[in-house]
C-alpha cells in the first residue's frame, strides 16, 4: 500500500496523486473504504480534485 495506495490528508492524495500524474500516470483507479463512500467522494471533489494537475 505504501508504493501504490494513497491515503491520509487531503493535502497527502493530491500530493502524492500529482506525484503519479507527473510520472506519466494518465488512468488513476479511486475506491473509497470507509462506509460513508458518498461522503467521502463529497470532500474529495471539494479538496482535491481542484488541486490535482490534471491533463
Amino acid at each position: 500500500i505504501e508504493k501504490w495506495g494513497v491515503y491520509g490528508t487531503a493535502e497527502d492524495l493530491t500530493r502524492r496523486i500529482n506525484a503519479f500524474i507527473e510520472a506519466g500516470a494518465r488512468h488513476i483507479s479511486l475506491r473509497f473504504t470507509h462506509k460513508d463512500q458518498m461522503g467521502q467522494l463529497e470532500r474529495f471533489t471539494k479538496e482535491v480534485l481542484p488541486d490535482l494537475k490534471l491533463i
